[in-house]
């Protein structure tokens, strides 16, 4: 959840208590790593072109060292 609807729910209802659910938590993660994920690929070379080559069925992207 964003900053600013945090900090607005906690104005307007203060008592509330906010939650989050693991769809927006989980989007969250995997947009951290695809982020990374890009700037790994533009600083190494031997990346460029296979981002989802190296994918395994539990993670999101193939910036880990191939040998």
């Amino acid at each position: 959840m964003s900053r600013a609807f945090i900090a607005g729910t906690a104005e307007s209802l203060p008592k509330a208590q906010i939650t989050f659910d693991k769809f927006h938590v989980v989007k969250l993660i995997n947009e951290a790593v695809d982020e990374v994920c890009r700037a790994e690929q533009k600083s190494r070379t031997e990346l460029d072109k296979n981002r989802y080559r190296f994918r395994d069925a539990g993670t999101r992207c193939g910036c880990r060292e191939v040998n």
